[in-house]
This record gives structure tokens, C-alpha cells and sequence, in this order.
């Protein structure tokens, strides 16, 4: 029988106290030369990430390690810290979380220059702003502040804040029962039923350019979907009344940060559909007014009225619109720092 080599004995020794398969991911990925950085992800967080990284780091320079989840990102950063191979400690690995709702900031085992998390609840929370929504416009929709549809630009901008507000608004007492639930959970551990956040769905709300409402015969208790556990047993009275310390104010834009960012996708990918087919009409549009009266009347060279080409849905948001996203002065840091001490 072939005897093992000393190498080989120490990989296997280590991958028996690790999650093996992200380790076993990220050293075909080292071993391979190909990459220089390596960006332990949650989930399809890469679109986001990746131009923040090629713009720091170079293009083709960064591998992305889909982790499945924030707590695998730091079990592999700690594995790779105290890894017993040297080239893996000293690698250029680094992980980049999102804050959630903020119950899970135990991050003492793993050095500030090795993890980042975002500021607000998630990386998708950067895809609402007004000037992310002002970039979209422009460049989507062709219209712009100083252009020959200002007035549409006008009008569809304060309808925005106006629909977004509305969303905010009704989904308000969603968002604050799973931030309670993430409470309780915290508190009381094993003893809470874990109500997934896939138990919950925004379907019963419609999204139009002119109102945000439930639909006909639906309830926000209908965004509950879960058969199996009720949400209110899944909370406490105490969490309940902590949670609703966050919902005081009626700044919609700092609701964008604290809200959870998936939600606030679904708006906006929703909110854009509706918003692209309004750009269609031919007739009584809600939002696109000056543009087709100055297509009907003749006064505009024809070849100015661009079309728009934006499909967007939830599948494809991120790499649709990614690079429309923010891009947090605190982010731009942590990367230039990892940049500037790579080995």
C-alpha cells in the first residue's frame, strides 16, 4: 500500500475540522494560480461585488466563493486563519456579509480587515436611492434632468418617492414581526419555532406606477404563508416592543437601510416592470406625458425617442442592475486595504 505523503496527511487532517466543502472550493481555487484575491460571498452576491472588486483589484483577479450563508463566510475565515498550511493563512481571503437586522455582530474571532459587513441590512438595500433610481431613469428610460423630457423626469422621480413611500408604509408592520421573530430567536434560542424567511411573501401587494395596495381580498396576514407556524407564535411581547423601537421615524430613506432588502427589490423590480410598460403605451400614459406629446407632434427628430431594452425581474436584478448600486465609502475602504496589504 502507497504510503501517504506528509502533505497530503496534514490536507486531510484539516479538512476533518472544517466545512469541506467551501475548504476544498477555495484550495482548487488557490492551487489553480488563476486568482490573486478571494471573496467569501453568503450567496448570489457577486454581481454586486464584482465591480468594486475589478475596479480595485484588476479585473479576472478575484474568486468568489459562494458560501451558502453568513455563518459558513466565518467558519472558513477561521479555518483559514488557523489553517496549519502557511500559504492558506497568509492567502488573500477575505469575507464580505450582510448586517441583517444586526442580532449576530459577533465578529471578535475574525479581524475587521478580514470581514465586511454592510452598513445597512444587506448588499441589496444599495439598489434603493434616489440616485440609483435617477440612473436607471436616465440611462434606461432616456430621461433625463436637463433633456428634452425634464418634465417627465420631474413628475416620474417624486411619483417614485411617492410609490416607495406608500410600500414602505404597508409592509412596515411586516418587517418589524421578523425582526421581532430574529429577536426572540436570539433570546430564546432553540425554544422559538424558526419561522423562515421564505414563509413570507409580498405577492398580495400590488405594485403599480400610480398606487402601491393590497390586492383584492388580501391581507398583510396573507403574507404569512406558512401552514405550519404562525408568526405571532413565533415572537415574544418583549421582542415585539424592541423591534418597534427601529419604526419611529418617516424618513423613507433610512426605512431603505434598516428594511430588509429583499423586500425593497421586490418593489423595485416591480415598481421598473410597471414603469417599463407605461414607457409603452401609445396611449394616456400615467408617467411618460411629455414624451408622447412630443412624439405626436412632430417637433422632435423621430430618432431621439430611444426605446427601452430594460428586462428586469427578480432572477436577474442583480446582474441587471448592479451597476447602478451604491458603492459604500466603507466598502471602497475595506477593499483598498485588502489591496494594499496583499501578499
Amino acid at each position: 500500500m502507497q504510503e501517504i505523503s506528509p502533505f497530503a496527511q496534514e490536507y486531510l487532517d484539516e479538512i476533518l475540522s472544517t466545512n469541506t466543502t467551501y475548504f476544498i472550493k477555495f484550495t482548487e481555487a488557490f492551487h489553480s494560480n488563476e486568482y490573486k484575491y478571494f471573496a467569501l460571498i453568503e450567496g448570489n452576491d457577486k454581481p454586486y461585488y464584482l465591480i468594486p472588486c475589478n475596479n480595485i483589484f484588476g479585473a479576472k483577479n478575484t474568486f468568489f466563493l459562494r458560501c451558502d450563508g453568513k455563518e459558513n463566510v466565518k467558519e472558513l475565515i477561521i479555518t483559514l486563519r488557523n489553517s496549519h498550511t502557511q500559504i492558506y493563512r497568509e492567502a488573500n481571503y477575505f469575507g464580505l456579509v450582510d448586517k441583517d437586522y444586526g442580532l449576530d455582530e459577533d465578529h471578535k474571532s475574525i479581524p475587521a480587515e478580514r470581514l465586511y459587513v454592510t452598513p445597512c441590512y444587506s448588499f441589496e438595500n444599495f439598489y434603493l436611492s434616489r440616485n440609483v433610481f435617477s440612473a436607471i431613469l436616465e440611462s434606461e428610460f432616456h430621461t433625463e434632468a436637463f433633456g428634452y423630457f425634464k418634465q417627465d423626469y420631474v413628475n416620474i422621480s417624486c411619483l417614485f418617492e411617492q410609490r416607495l413611500t406608500e410600500f414602505i408604509n404597508l409592509i412596515i408592520p411586516i418587517d418589524k414581526k421578523y425582526r421581532a421573530h430574529q429577536i426572540s430567536k436570539k433570546l430564546f434560542k432553540e425554544s422559538v419555532p424558526h419561522y423562515r424567511s421564505s414563509y413570507i411573501t409580498l405577492e398580495p401587494i400590488e405594485v403599480d406606477v400610480d398606487s402601491v395596495h393590497l390586492k383584492p381580498s388580501k391581507s398583510l396576514e396573507d403574507c404569512f404563508k406558512s401552514t405550519k407556524y404562525d408568526i405571532n407564535s413565533c415572537l415574544s411581547v418583549h421582542s415585539m416592543q424592541e423591534s418597534k423601537k427601529y419604526y419611529q421615524g418617516n424618513n423613507i430613506w433610512e426605512y431603505c437601510k434598516i428594511i430588509r432588502g429583499k423586500f425593497l427589490v421586490k418593489f423595485l423590480v416591480d415598481y421598473l416592470k410597471k414603469l417599463r410598460d407605461d414607457f409603452d403605451k401609445n396611449k394616456n400614459p400615467i408617467c411618460f406625458v411629455q414624451r408622447l406629446e412630443l412624439k405626436g407632434s412632430g417637433d422632435l427628430d423621430k430618432n431621439l425617442f430611444y426605446k427601452c431594452h430594460l428586462r428586469v425581474d427578480s432572477g436577474n436584478f442583480h446582474s441587471t442592475l448592479a451597476q447602478y448600486a451604491e458603492q459604500p465609502e466603507c466598502l471602497i475602504k475595506f477593499l483598498e486595504n485588502i489591496r494594499d496589504n496583499a501578499n
